[in-house]
């Protein structure tokens, strides 16, 4: 048997003595994919994995925006939260949102109250007028 064999051999029986372990790894890793670990919930937000875990039950493990639900994305839900309320790169904690998908997160972050009800508008419009259209040639 060459040393690659015996090598593979060793992680095939390994992954059996600890299946329960390794797979609960994982899946405390895709809870938080898209958050490179633990750490950076903690150290960007002050929430621990299982207040995100908690923050996600409570929303019903859908974007506080669109009310899609995680599992129609690849990403996972960002943790939204109030920029003007703490300088630098961390959040305080006190001013966490909820949860948004990426897109939501960074539409919400770039347009004022003011804005989004404009484009809210001009879309409704805009599909009125396509219906109303739609209409007419039927």
């Amino acid at each position: 048997m060459s040393d690659r064999e015996k090598q593979n051999a060793y992680n095939r029986a390994y992954y059996q003595r600890n299946k329960e372990a390794i797979k609960a790894k994982q899946n405390e890793k895709k809870r938080a994919a898209g958050y490179r670990d633990t750490y950076y919930l903690k150290y960007k937000f002050g929430l621990t994995l299982e207040e995100y875990d908690a923050m996600r039950k409570a929303q019903d493990y859908r974007c506080a925006g669109c009310g899609r639900h995680e599992t129609e994305f690849n990403k996972s839900l960002c943790v939204d939260h109030d920029h003007s309320c703490c300088e630098g790169e961390r959040s305080c904690g006190q001013c966490i949102r909820g949860l948004l998908f990426m897109i939501c997160n960074t539409t919400e972050g770039q347009l004022t109250a003011e804005q989004l009800a404009g484009l809210l508008a001009y879309k409704v419009s805009k599909e009125a007028s396509v219906q109303n259209i739609e209409k007419e040639v039927i």
